[in-house]
């Protein structure tokens, strides 16, 4: 059985790898790709549109290297692109109630701020494909999409209740706005706050655990004693009360 198992691994293996080795270049063009970014995005396929968006990404990678685009060009078909796809994966978690979808949104979109929000492009809008029972917008530039995205999240993670009962995202948000709600204070003040009210309710349970732990420690002597006194020749009696 164990030398089946290796010999399966080792044929997979040697199938993926042979797989990636003869697998051909895509033969499309940037245009035939950005076309079909859109046809995904109307719809409202987020998975392949990501996979897709990578795709369009490496050819935009080869247009630049190949002088045939600007490198301003191509930042602006990027952003374009991940604006659709994220978008999409907005849209898909919204009508699917799905939070991981409407997280992954939000962390693509906070990944393209970071690295376009200083720039002209992120206030520039896009045309997306939009859905009037989730989101109605015809266009969306990067800041309004990512808004939307952390609207959508915090509306989810303010319903969230930990172990079933906590509010905890509340609780965080009233200790962060107590503090001032300034961002390089408040959240590392407030989890101080939280460490210490968490600290506040074990505190009973953590005392009754340490007296028990030393009236453990007190009767080890005599459990001692008693173990010696009943021990003989290396033999512990087994009495019967």
């Amino acid at each position: 059985m164990q030398v089946l198992l290796l010999a399966c691994t080792a044929f997979l293996g040697f199938q993926l790898i042979s797989g990636g080795m003869n697998q051909k270049p895509d033969p499309r063009n940037v245009q035939q790709i950005r076309q079909n970014i859109s046809t995904l995005n109307v719809q409202g396929k987020d998975v392949a549109i990501q996979q897709e968006v990578k795709l369009y990404e490496a050819k935009l990678d080869e247009e630049v290297r190949g002088k045939r685009m600007t490198e301003e060009t191509r930042r602006q078909r990027q952003l374009e692109a991940h604006v659709l796809s994220a978008q999409t994966s907005l849209r898909s978690g919204i009508y699917r109630n799905d939070y991981n979808k409407v997280n992954a949104a939000y962390m693509q979109m906070d990944t393209l701020r970071t690295r376009f929000g200083t720039s002209p492009l992120w206030d520039s809008a896009v045309p997306v494909a939009f859905h009037t029972p989730t989101l109605p917008e015809k266009t969306f530039s990067g800041e309004q999409l990512y808004e939307k995205a952390r609207a959508e999240l915090s509306k989810r993670n303010q319903a969230f209740l930990d172990l079933g009962f906590i509010p905890g995202y509340t609780f965080i948000d009233f200790l962060v706005r107590l503090t001032g709600s300034v961002p390089a204070f408040s959240y590392t003040f407030a989890a101080f706050l939280l460490a210490l009210v968490v600290r506040a309710i074990v505190w009973p349970l953590a005392q009754k655990q340490l007296m028990f732990g030393r009236q453990m420690m007190q009767l080890q002597p005599l459990m001692k004693e008693l173990k010696d006194k009943h021990t003989k020749n290396g033999q512990t009696d087994n009495l019967a009360y």
